[in-house]
């Protein structure tokens, strides 16, 4: 199966500190992430961080199941997948650079690979509207 990969990035009127926070809290992504359908933090780093976490997503008619591990530095969020039902890879990252205006610049970078055949116009389609929409709404959420 072919990897379909996407990279965008958007320019955001919050402090990076607040957008760190934003892509962070996984429990809150149904609230405000139309895909996602439950997100549950399974385990935990010292500092409170989540380090694995389960969601269900739900994109043109298919619902995805998958846990995700997550680490960290200062200004990047990188996650690989560790278990999928539909998908052989979810691996990517959030880059964030304070611009030191108050807005930060939010770089998604996503590979994912379905096991479920697809021709690729579609996976591609499938992926880069997962990171615009995903990167709209953290925009959204975080200029709130």
């Amino acid at each position: 199966m072919a990897t379909d990969s996407v990279t965008e990035s958007i320019t955001i009127a919050a402090d990076l500190p607040t957008v760190y926070d934003v892509v962070g809290d996984y429990e809150s992504y149904p609230d405000w992430l139309d895909e996602f359908k439950s997100a549950e933090v399974l385990e935990s780093y010292d500092d409170g961080w989540a380090k694995q976490v389960r969601f269900a997503l739900s994109s043109m008619g298919l619902t995805v199941h998958m846990t995700l591990a997550y680490t960290y530095t200062d200004t990047r969020v990188d996650w690989r997948l560790v278990d999928g039902d539909m998908i052989s890879k979810n691996d990517g990252s959030y880059d964030m650079e304070d611009n030191g205006d108050g807005t930060t610049t939010l770089t998604y970078t996503l590979e994912v690979q379905s096991n479920v055949p697809l021709p690729g116009m579609v996976r591609k389609r499938i992926a880069q509207k997962t990171v615009t929409d995903s990167l709209k709404a953290i925009k959204q959420r975080a200029e709130s």
